[in-house]
């Protein structure tokens, strides 16, 4: 049977390239247009070039003795590869910018509340 570990999450290396990525987009983009970099094709262009460049180095599928390259079995590890990549990138941005968003709520909803109650 398959067992789950984290450790196998945290040394996967396109989970850490999606941290990257996401790291990168608040950067750049900040909070509240971080989202705007999945309406961009060019998002899309890129990060399905970095993944198959990732996969011709790092996960070449061959045939069964090793003779040819197995271009249906890489294609579909590059897809593989970049919808891992795709999915923490969102997911990690989705975290970062809904937390600090709510915090920012949460922070004016205390405010308002203790100026109201000032003023009584």
């Amino acid at each position: 049977m398959y067992q789950f570990s984290f450790k196998k999450i945290l040394l996967n290396p396109l989970v850490w390239i999606g941290v990257v990525l996401a790291i990168f987009t608040i950067q750049y983009e900040g909070l509240h247009g971080a989202y705007g970099i999945f309406y961009n094709p060019i998002t899309y262009r890129n990060l399905a070039i970095g993944s198959c460049i990732y996969v011709l180095i790092f996960r070449r599928q061959y045939t069964r003795k090793l003779r040819k390259l197995d271009i249906g079995e890489t294609l579909i590890c590059c897809l593989e590869t970049m919808c891992i990549i795709l999915f923490v990138w969102m997911f990690v941005l989705g975290l970062y910018v809904e937390f600090h968003t709510g915090g920012e709520l949460y922070s004016e909803m205390v405010k308002h509340k203790l100026t109201r109650a000032m003023e009584r």
